[in-house]
């Protein structure tokens, strides 16, 4: 890959950069789950009991929804805790998926986004699994990443391994750590701007919640920053916002603007998003990359639809 363009998709997986500089840390993360909570009032007698202690469990409830210290979180076009699933085909053939969920937990005393997520992608010459979690604060900027790859490409044998990858966010520079099969790989810090976004190779669900943020305010174009996890590089994002279309998904019809989208100054494809700012399909490779959003969520750990 050279330096002065990214292949957004399909890179075969995470390159070493020639020059080291110093330990990023330990890698674990500091998320603290958020926190659930169980009251179960048995034997109560009398109706002022009953109603102080229906008053205390609202409050509990409302406790949890409301934003700490009275911080405003932004409107995300998915269900928390619910599971949703971007569909690759490649000249009409299916070659892999990429599941994920978005949920919040407690950092600090502040409340942060989980971005839960698997991929499996199947190419003609190289396999590939990666699950990782992306930790973000309240305006969608990266906090930490952390991820377990595999790679099988045998015609990259060199290449092809397990490995652990860890990014930390920290003022100007991302720390990073990655170990192939437990060994220590590469190990740098990554200088970058103060406020970017975060992306990575095939991770639809971080594009999704890019566009999110910044589509819902785009009147034609716009510009931002984000750091690419494979090339550990900080580099331009933009989008541009075309004619409005329709699309048609499982029977479906949406209405859907046509987005030509830049990284790095190459043009990649298409992004097809809704008004709300929601990734409907990603076409790339003149039309022979779809990836398309799953219409039917899932509730995380129920099955239900």
């Amino acid at each position: 890959m050279k330096d002065s363009k990214v292949n957004a998709y399909h890179v075969a997986g995470p390159g070493p950069r020639e020059r080291e500089q110093r330990q990023s840390g330990t890698g674990k993360s500091l998320v603290k789950p958020r926190c659930q909570i169980s009251c179960a009032a048995n034997h109560m007698q009398g109706d002022r009991t009953m109603r102080k202690v229906a008053f205390i469990m609202m409050a509990m409830v409302l406790s949890l929804c409301l934003p700490i210290h009275g911080e405003e979180l932004p409107r995300l076009p998915f269900k928390l805790d619910t599971e949703y699933q971007y569909a690759f085909t490649f000249q009409g053939q299916p070659i892999g998926s990429q599941s994920f969920k978005v949920s919040q937990a407690e950092r600090n005393q502040k409340r942060v986004f989980l971005l839960e997520e698997k991929l499996e992608l199947v190419g003609k010459e190289s396999k590939q699994r990666r699950t990782s979690t992306l930790i973000l604060n309240k305006d969608l900027r990266p906090l930490e990443y952390q991820a377990s790859f595999e790679l099988d490409a045998p015609s990259m044998p060199m290449r092809s391994g397990k490995y652990e990858m860890s990014y930390k966010f920290l003022p100007g520079k991302v720390a990073v750590e990655i170990f192939k099969d437990g060994k220590l790989y590469q190990e740098m810090d990554a200088y970058t701007d103060k406020d970017i976004y975060c992306v990575a190779n095939n991770h639809l669900s971080q594009f999704a919640l890019l566009i999110a943020r910044v589509f819902p305010l785009t009147k034609k174009e716009t510009k931002v920053r984000v750091f690419h996890i494979d090339s550990t590089r900080t580099l331009d994002f933009k989008l541009e916002k075309g004619e409005k279309t329709h699309l048609v998904i499982d029977g479906r019809g949406h209405e859907a603007y046509q987005c030509r989208f830049w990284l790095d100054g190459v043009e990649i494809g298409y992004f097809f998003i809704t008004p709300e700012g929601l990734l409907l399909r990603d076409v790339e490779k003149k039309g022979a990359l779809i990836i398309q959003l799953q219409l039917v969520a899932r509730k995380s750990g129920t099955g239900q639809e």
